[in-house]
């Protein structure tokens, strides 16, 4: 809990997820309230060459520019999802 707290990192485990000081946390709180019940896989043809671009440079990139203040939500996705075309233009 406390490396999130600090580092503006949700937690993966719900005991963390549950204290107090995490819930006290807007923005730890807005990112972990996903319905735990939703799939959190996705289906892709195994032929696209730049599944590990998306998930190695944009989505940490829109998490992280959330999650450490630098950014809007709707500034980040604007800017992954022009990342996102431009990996997926030659698809």
């Amino acid at each position: 809990m406390e490396w999130s707290v600090a580092n503006g990192f949700p937690a993966y485990t719900y005991s963390v997820q549950e204290k107090d000081a995490y819930k006290a946390n807007a923005k730890l709180s807005a990112m972990s309230a996903a319905n735990p019940d939703a799939p959190t896989d996705f289906i892709v043809d195994s032929s696209f060459p730049g599944t590990n671009a998306i998930i190695t440079d944009v989505i940490p990139e829109m998490i992280n520019s959330v999650a450490f203040g630098s950014s809007s939500v709707e500034e980040a996705l604007a800017k992954v999802q022009a990342a996102a075309d431009k990996i997926t233009a030659n698809y």
